[in-house]
């Protein structure tokens, strides 16, 4: 809630009103987005945990969302301690 958002490079919220006008979107952990907020992105990351089978569940059903809609969709795995990108829409 702090600096102006529209001078950073990359700006943390809960909030779905996008000040510093991003061309990636990173949902975190369940976080939703609407399919006009994904629409207006060049890319849509999805991060969750992989132990979690509901978080899993979830993150797929984004997935497809965000593929559907025509938007590019990036899955990461951490991996010994790195992340590995593990599938690009």
């Amino acid at each position: 809630a702090e600096g102006d958002a529209a001078s950073q490079p990359i700006w943390l919220t809960t909030s779905s009103h996008l000040e510093n006008d991003p061309n990636t979107l990173m949902l975190i952990d369940g976080a939703e987005a609407s399919d006009t907020e994904l629409a207006e992105m060049e890319t849509t990351a999805i991060l969750f945990d992989g132990h979690d089978p509901a978080a899993v569940d979830h993150a797929r059903d984004q997935w497809r969302r965000i593929t559907k809609i025509g938007q590019k969709a990036v899955y990461w795995a951490q991996e010994g301690g790195r992340w590995v990108k593990k599938a690009e829409s």
